[in-house]
């Protein structure tokens, strides 16, 4: 991808989603669900491979910037950490209090917290999923709440998890995607830290939303990673409706930065590309939504296609495990 261009007359609002890969779709739902209280906001298929689930976690309405998702991949070797990867997910939670009653209730539930740590002035914790999956809860008290309760989440309300603060990028080179990130999609570089020992540059989107930080590792050392489950296979960056969506669309094409096209995802339109490295980012947008096909009271109960998978439906349950 160039890093010559200018940046675009629209820029990026935020993190829409982050998607990752699970070995066990059903111990996944059961953590996601019952250890870190998300709601599944939508039960489907990879639309690219229907034979796997693509489940959706997010807050009580699914909504942009609360949303973790995982294709399910049951063969595939685990995640090999490394340099040139989306190496780690942060999650928001609104104080330090929050995040001191995460370190506890985890701990509780026998995972290994490392607490105590510094995120450019945000206090976290790392711990990881049951696939090996990076994970820091954040403490966000310089944005809004954000994220709507979910009543039947075993995690109080004051507790639940708001959604994406960020994704942290793991790089080798880091000047070409700091570039890219700020000529392509309208992030700016904020400021800087040390991750245990590593420099690490943050960008942000948007003003004053949310889930609006990508943090950039300095990571010069490690050999390159390999995507497994337990990583990390693709960002989304929020586009806010589709009138702004076919203008970047445009100006993707006219700069002759490599795209997927325009992809209907149904409850929200793609455009896809990479970065030098090879990570794969994705645009979003906002609309339609998640209820856009299920009534809100009831989402993620039943199966949902896209309507061209909708012909294929008997099939489609048939190779899928049931969840319970």
């Amino acid at each position: 991808m160039s890093t010559e261009t200018k940046a675009p007359p629209i820029a990026v609002t935020g993190i829409h989603h982050v998607t990752l890969v699970s070995k066990d779709i059903q111990r996944n739902y059961d953590f996601w669900t019952k250890t870190l209280g998300m709601r599944l906001v939508k039960k489907s298929v990879n639309q690219d491979s229907p034979s796997d689930y693509h489940l959706f976690y997010g807050d009580y309405e699914g909504s942009p910037g609360t949303e973790v998702t995982f294709f399910d991949w049951p063969t595939t070797a685990p995640n090999r950490p490394g340099s040139d990867t989306i190496d780690i997910l942060m999650l928001r939670v609104v104080d330090e209090a929050s995040v001191a009653w995460w370190a506890e209730r985890l701990r509780g539930l026998g995972l290994n917290v490392r607490d105590g740590l510094d995120r450019n002035g945000y206090a976290a914790i790392a711990f990881q999923d049951p696939d090996g999956v990076q994970l820091e809860i954040v403490a966000d008290g310089n944005s809004p709440r954000g994220g709507s309760d979910w009543p039947e989440s075993p995690v109080p309300a004051p507790h639940q998890i708001r959604g994406v603060f960020a994704v942290a990028f793991a790089l080798s080179e880091p000047e070409k995607t700091l570039a890219m990130l700020q000529n392509t999609l309208g992030f700016r570089i904020s400021g800087t830290y040390s991750r245990e020992g590593r420099e690490t540059t943050v960008l942000v989107a948007g003003d004053g939303q949310p889930g609006r930080q990508v943090h950039v590792i300095h990571d010069r050392a490690r050999s390159r990673g390999y995507l497994g489950h337990g990583g990390i296979h693709h960002v989304a960056f929020r586009i806010t409706d589709y009138a702004t969506y076919d203008q970047f669309l445009t100006w993707l094409t006219e700069n002759r930065i490599g795209h997927s096209g325009p992809v209907d995802r149904h409850w929200f339109r793609s455009i896809y590309f990479r970065s030098v490295e090879g990570l794969v980012l994705e645009l979003a947008t906002d609309e339609p939504g998640f209820a856009t096909d299920e009534p809100l009271e009831t989402l993620g109960q039943h199966l949902a296609l896209a309507p061209f998978l909708e012909p294929s439906r008997d099939q489609i349950e048939a190779a899928l495990k049931k969840l319970v």
